[in-house]
């Protein structure tokens, strides 16, 4: 496969194909919001240029503080990895997580209960929707391939590692949107 190279705003450069045009106009037109007008209705701050301060700072920092062995002088503290463990769970169970405990506090009836879960679930839609549909829009890539093609993205002050291992390993993106799809159907289908 060739290596793909993150897009500056507006190039396509980073889109995989044919992923990227099949799943966009399957998304484009399939996708149904449930609360929220448009899937662009919150506004997301296009990436960093790859060669602006806040981008290498972001990723001299990733590289120093997220990979798996990065523990002691220069890298994190017990904390900041069991915060980043902690981040690492769907946002869907944490909220599911969260509304069993305010049942388990509450006395609600079964169309209380039912309507809160209803209404979770088609939150955590809407949210995954938009999401996607950034993702999709700026395409960029994730921190683990950056810092190992960094000395080949055109930053003078990245620093690439091939041997560098994140410490939460992440779902490669070409399977995260056909399962997050798969969710937005089942939940589409349930409701």
């Amino acid at each position: 496969m060739k290596i793909q190279l993150p897009h500056s705003h507006g190039s396509s450069s980073c889109k995989i194909l044919p992923f990227y045009l099949s799943w966009k106009s399957l998304f484009d037109l399939f996708v149904t919001l449930f609360g929220i007008q448009s899937s662009t209705q919150f506004p997301v701050s296009a990436p960093y240029l790859v060669n602006s301060p806040e981008y290498t700072s972001d990723y001299n920092e990733v590289r120093s503080m997220g990979c798996n062995t990065c523990t002691g002088a220069g890298g994190r503290t017990q904390d900041q990895e069991n915060i980043a463990k902690f981040w690492v769970e769907s946002s869907a169970i944490g909220w599911n997580k969260i509304a069993k405990a305010i049942l388990a506090q509450k006395n609600m009836d079964a169309w209380k209960t039912a309507r809160l879960f209803a209404l979770l679930q088609m939150s955590v839609a809407d949210a995954y929707i938009s999401c996607l549909k950034y993702k999709m829009i700026y395409f960029f890539w994730r921190p683990y391939t950056a810092i190992h093609l960094g000395d080949n993205d055109g930053n003078v002050n990245t620093v690439g590692n091939p041997a560098w291992q994140v410490l939460v390993a992440p779902i490669p993106p070409i399977q995260i949107i056909p399962l997050h799809m798969l969710q937005l159907v089942v939940l589409r289908l349930s409701y």
